[in-house]
């Protein structure tokens, strides 16, 4: 018995984690490859180097190998908030948590210590998985080359601006947050602060406000906390911040509820942000520039996420993040600085560029070195796609260079007033340099004119009132240009160009002050003389027809595109010329496959490869029934091997045109194209563990639609449509349970159930369940389990319903088919395991509700059902208390004589005694004799 019950227990759990979530990884290498797998709309937390970290369903891991990804899966029923990203791991000591994926540099864990200890182990070098899906605009970030202007020469506002950086103001404000004693989140000292903050900021000047956010789940407890936020509004581009920032929260190891004074981590960023508001206020810029004092950035960064994700979801314009974090601690004599961002957001790389630029330029004496990966409140910014960089002392605190690193001995008098002023003056150059430069140019693409030496480069005029001009550069190597060109317009032609050769192309807004863009966008084109292959061809079926579509070539040259088409196995033939992207090949018989490619053709004559070939049918509805057997191909345990079914299926179908298709793995998921030429579709999912049918929902939608017909039988239907075996399931407008198969609920019976008998109702025939084909008999006892009970809409009808074994069962009665008349037709229960002729004459019925004639029948007959032989079937329900239904089938027309005997051989009632049409009955015995008394329980024999 013990035996019995893990085995059951372990195979529900198998069951149900195949339609789990599970968190998995995946190589992006190429722009490409992260394009694509954006456009699946898998949720994605972290892009981790070229590695995405993302979440989906177990079932579709095959189908993402399908379209060439190789998901490796690394945990199953995740909990993301339980997951930890530790960089640097190998400076990292005592990293208890085995790693559940790692790199060469970075680590996934998932700590079985709490918050509080994970926060002391990991120090800085520690933060949470992101819970939320990475945005539109960090793709859109992520795939594009951004270069900064490199060898900048020294402007003189810009240097008036840096030489205003002074050592007693910085130090005046780290001095008076240290006297706080700490500023620990949710502590009466940590709102001083921020009250001292915001008055500091508005005896400025500004109109500073609190932005305040909830710390649920933080580490240090729950509550309220609140940043502190000024903004000075730009003069040209006002729609698009500049942020200069860091945070005011101090921790302390030893006790962070008393004495944290915190003047490096983080009076000191904070100070060197009232600087900047102080020297800024006094100048027009042309965004406007932001002054944040994050909290909570001890926990995790909670305030400046908090901001971030707020930006993001009103798609705010961030340009750059300037964040400051422990800037005034030197341990060795030297002036150093170390600038990164997270996660290889190679995005950031710009910015990072341009700080080493501004300080080389405008801080003489500062030696700045670029941090593998910098956490701080920089990250959640550039994981929502904003450029966002950080600063921190040389060599890094939390590795040791600052001995005073969170403890109650970090305050002022540690620090040297010298490095915080250079740190200061470098990331207020950095800003103010984007800050009185034009803004970036937009919309920069590379065209091939197709004459082999050439490409037109062409962009979006800036809308600022004061460029008087562009600069074009490109070379033949990302980051290098060795030409450059000045143009007064907004496209150039360059000339003189090898062939086939790919050239790297940015261009620069220049104002009238000779001030050039901070940043451009770099693009690629090469020089042809021969068409590219048209790309991204797809085929859509429509009635009667394909819809063959491909992305436009960029060849200036182009006259247009030669289409070719082949059937079955034929040659390709030339189909048709033309100029559009797109073509409807029409009208088209539902008994052909067609296969298409396209070649591109230029004004000379000259022809691209062929693009990659794509294959439709079209939807004519007229080619029988397509039977999709959705089962596993069992080769082991107690389920019917796949030759089986098959044998079933085709006994079941015999007579009908039909045609099989294998589904039992995602990579044989059909589509539209392969349902649209047959009038039925018969998906019959018989698979007790597979849940497939998900994956092919739009399809069968579309299907419909378009005026298919659709009959799903099988195990846990509705969960296989939804790819969850989560019971009861209620379903609603725009769901296909609802919209076409007119279910409104379905539940589940259980363990303690066994069905027996499916009754039918309105005609069709009742189906038992076969007694030598109980699945996993040795493990069921004998058992059938898991049928769905629907509960139809009004409208629909129920064509079965449940008579269970244990006639106490919250089940019995319940309706488990229903149809939608003439459309749909759903089965709550699997057909393989039920008495095969008693299925056989189920599928007629249905076939003939859909209009499906057997072969060699012709005209419309009342009764289509191929019915071959009398039959006779078991009663049910069997045993029966009150009433009990006889179904009998007849090959034609003849006398009938139905009787009741009891077991001594004595007639105890005719039910039936005339002729009768061929066709299913089913009679109903309510244990009454030829007297209508009732007779006894007992026995008797029809």
């Amino acid at each position: 018995m013990r035996y019995w019950l893990t085995f059951v227990l372990s195979l529900l759990a198998s069951v149900y984690g195949m339609a789990a979530p599970v968190l998995i990884t995946v190589e992006l290498p190429t722009v490409e490859s992260k394009k694509s797998w954006h456009q699946l709309k898998i949720p994605t937390y972290e892009l981790i180097g070229n590695t995405a970290i993302a979440e989906t369903e177990e079932s579709r891991v095959g189908w993402l190998r399908q379209r060439g990804f190789q998901p490796n899966v690394i945990d199953r029923q995740p909990d993301l908030t339980r997951f930890m990203i530790v960089s640097n791991y190998d400076q990292v000591l005592g990293l208890k948590a085995i790693p559940v994926w790692r790199n060469a540099k970075t680590v996934l864990i998932k700590p079985d210590s709490n918050g509080k200890e994970t926060k002391k182990d990991y120090k800085h070098q520690a933060r949470p998985l992101n819970t939320r899906p990475l945005p539109d605009r960090f793709w859109q970030s992520i795939v594009e080359t951004r270069v900064a202007r490199r060898n900048i020469t020294a402007d003189p506002f810009v240097q008036s601006v840096v030489d205003q950086v002074n050592s007693d103001s910085i130090g005046a404000v780290i001095q008076r947050l240290q006297a706080f004693q700490t500023r620990f989140v949710m502590t009466d000292s940590s709102a001083a602060a921020s009250a001292w903050l915001k008055q500091k900021l508005d005896s400025l000047g500004f109109a500073a406000f609190y932005d305040s956010f909830s710390m649920d789940g933080s580490w240090a407890g729950n509550g309220m906390e609140r940043n502190v936020i000024a903004q000075q509004p730009g003069a040209v581009l006002p729609g698009t911040e500049l942020i200069l920032c860091g945070h005011f929260d101090s921790y302390s190891e030893i006790s962070p509820l008393l004495s944290a004074p915190g003047a490096d981590d983080n009076a000191s960023g904070i100070a060197a942000t009232i600087e900047a508001a102080r020297i800024f206020r006094q100048y027009s810029w042309k965004h406007t520039i932001t002054y944040a004092c994050w909290s909570g950035e001890e926990e995790w960064m909670w305030g400046s996420g908090h901001y971030a994700f707020k930006a993001d979801s009103q798609d705010a314009k961030i340009g750059a993040v300037m964040n400051m974090d422990m800037i005034g601690y030197m341990n060795d004599g030297s002036y150093d600085v170390c600038v990164g961002y997270t996660d290889s957001y190679d995005y950031c790389q710009w910015l990072v560029d341009l700080y080493l630029e501004a300080a080389a330029v405008y801080v003489s004496g500062l030696t700045v070195y670029e941090q593998a990966d910098f956490i701080s409140d920089n990250t959640y910014f550039s994981q929502v796609g904003y450029p966002a960089i950080g600063t921190e002392e040389y060599p890094n605190a939390w590795a040791g260079g600052n001995p005073n690193y969170h403890q109650p001995t970090d305050v002022y008098s540690s620090l040297d007033p010298v490095l915080f002023t250079m740190v200061a003056r470098a990331s207020l150059a950095t800003i103010a340099v984007i800050g009185i430069s034009p803004g970036s140019v937009d919309g920069v693409a590379a065209h091939d004119v197709g004459v082999g030496d050439r490409l037109r480069i062409t962009w979006s005029p800036s809308y600022e009132t004061d460029i008087t001009g562009y600069q074009v550069c490109y070379g033949r190597v990302s980051g290098q240009y060795t030409d450059t060109m000045g143009v007064a317009g907004d496209s150039f032609d360059i000339a003189g160009l090898m062939t086939d050769t790919t050239y790297y192309v940015t261009v620069w807004a220049i104002d009238t002050a000779g001030r050039v863009s901070p940043n451009a966008v770099e693009v690629t084109g090469a020089p042809r003389l021969l068409p590219r292959a048209p790309e991204y061809l797809t085929a859509v079926p429509v009635d009667s027809g394909i819809t063959v579509a491909w992305n436009a070539n960029l060849e200036l040259d182009l006259a247009g595109y030669d289409v070719y088409r082949k059937i079955d196995g034929s040659s390709y033939d030339s189909l048709t010329s033309l100029g559009d992207t797109f073509i409807l090949d029409k009208p088209l018989s539902g008994a052909g496959r067609y296969y298409y490619k396209v070649k591109a053709r230029d004004t000379d004559g000259n022809y691209s490869p062929f693009s990659d070939t794509v294959y439709c049918r079209p939807i004519t509805l007229d080619q029988g029934i397509l039977l999709v057997d959705e089962t596993n191909n069992w080769t082991t345990g107690s389920f019917p091997r796949d030759a089986q079914q098959d044998s079933f299926y085709n006994y079941i179908l015999n007579g009908y045109k039909y045609e099989p298709y294998e589904y039992g793995s995602s990579l044989q998921k059909p589509v539209l194209a392969d349902f649209g030429p047959y009038s039925t579709v018969a998906w019959l999912a018989d698979d007790y563990a597979g849940l497939l049918a998900s994956g092919a929902v739009n399809d069968m939608r579309s299907y419909l639609d378009n005026g298919g017909k659709l009959w799903l039988a099988g195990w846990k239907p509705s969960g296989n449509l939804h790819n969850t075996v989560t019971y009861p399931a209620d379903y609603t407008a725009g769901d296909i349970m609802y919209e076409y198969f007119k279910v409104d609920r379905a539940e589940l019976s259980g363990s303690t159930d066994s069905f027996k008998t499916a009754i039918g109702l309105g005609g069709y025939p009742s189906i038992m369940v076969d007694t030598l084909k109980y699945p996993a008999s040795t493990l069921w006892g004998k058992t059938m389990r898991y049928i769905e009970a629907l509960t139809p809409l009004a409208g629909a009808d129920t064509i079965y319903v449940m008579d269970m074994r244990n006639n106490g069962s919250p089940y019995e009665g319940r309706a488990c088919a229903v149809r939608d008349s003439g459309k749909t037709v759903f089965f709550g229960f699997p057909l393989y395991f039920m008495d095969r002729e008693q299925v056989k004459a189920a599928v007629q019925k249905v076939m003939a509700e859909f209009g499906e004639e057997p072969l060699g029948v012709t005209g419309k007959p009342e009764n289509l059902e191929m019915i071959t032989s009398v039959r006779l079937f078991q009663n049910s329900p069997n045993p029966f208390s009150s009433q009990t239904n006889i179904s009998y089938q007849l090959p034609k027309a003849g006398m009938v004589s139905l009787n009741i005997y009891n077991i001594a051989g004595q007639l105890v009632k005719t039910l039936v005694n005339g002729n009768q049409a061929a066709g299913n009955y089913v009679i109903k015995w309510d244990r009454l004799d030829s007297k209508n008394s009732q007779v006894s329980a007992g026995v008797y024999i029809y």
